[in-house]
C-alpha cells in the first residue's frame, strides 16, 4: 500500500490522506495511531479494511 485515504462511515466525508506510507512493501500487520502531546483523540467503531 503506497496511499491511505480514510473516510467518514457513509462514504461522503474525507477524512485523511497520506500519500506517502514509509515501510517496506512486505510488512504486514499492525496500525498504529500518533496523538500528539497535549492532543486528544476519539475513535469509536474503528474498523479497518484492506483493500488490494
Amino acid at each position: 500500500m503506497d496511499k491511505l485515504s480514510v473516510k467518514e462511515y457513509d462514504g461522503l466525508q474525507l477524512l485523511l490522506v497520506v500519500n506517502q506510507m514509509i515501510h517496506d512493501k512486505s510488512m504486514r500487520g499492525n496500525i498504529g495511531f500518533f496523538v500528539d502531546i497535549g492532543t486528544e483523540a476519539f475513535f469509536k467503531d474503528l474498523k479497518i479494511t484492506y483493500f488490494d
